[in-house]
């Protein structure tokens, strides 16, 4: 398992859709992850200038209230689909729950998490991304 970070949304200018990319510890892109138009541009926007929650900041905050910790969003594969875990402590037990990796890209961001991939995860994701690379994208 490699930790990687989120370096930025890329929204294409044509379609409207959007890619989280994400680098290694040596800065190098090391996966890159298709998500909606929708989510990318409310993960693109500047959360403090937002009078409404954000779904993920919600279930986060509930979470918290209820003594839950969330520790760290974990990208994996599962059978031929990319998936990700969020992992978390109640009553200093841990545990997972699997969500798709829009919605665990949305809770990492909102909570401060940090992000992990399996090697699979890894290749899969680059190879999902060779095969709708698109050039008219902008960093956001």
């Amino acid at each position: 398992m490699q930790r990687i970070r989120l370096a930025g949304i890329r929204i294409c200018h044509r379609c409207g859709r959007g890619k989280a990319e994400f680098v290694d510890e040596r800065g190098t892109i090391a996966m890159r992850i298709a998500i909606d138009a929708l989510r990318a541009r409310e993960l693109a926007r500047d959360e403090a200038d937002e009078e409404l929650l954000s779904l993920s900041e919600l279930v986060l905050t509930q979470l918290a209230e209820r003594g839950v910790e969330s520790r760290e969003i974990v990208f994996e594969v599962d059978g031929d689909r990319l998936r990700a875990l969020l992992s978390f402590t109640h009553d200093d037990e841990p545990d997972v729950v699997e969500c798709t990796p829009q919605e665990g890209i949305s809770l990492g961001v909102r909570g401060g998490l940090n992000f992990y991939a399996t090697e699979e995860a890894l290749t899969q994701a680059d190879h999902d991304h060779r095969a709708h690379d698109d050039p008219g994208e902008s960093t956001q």
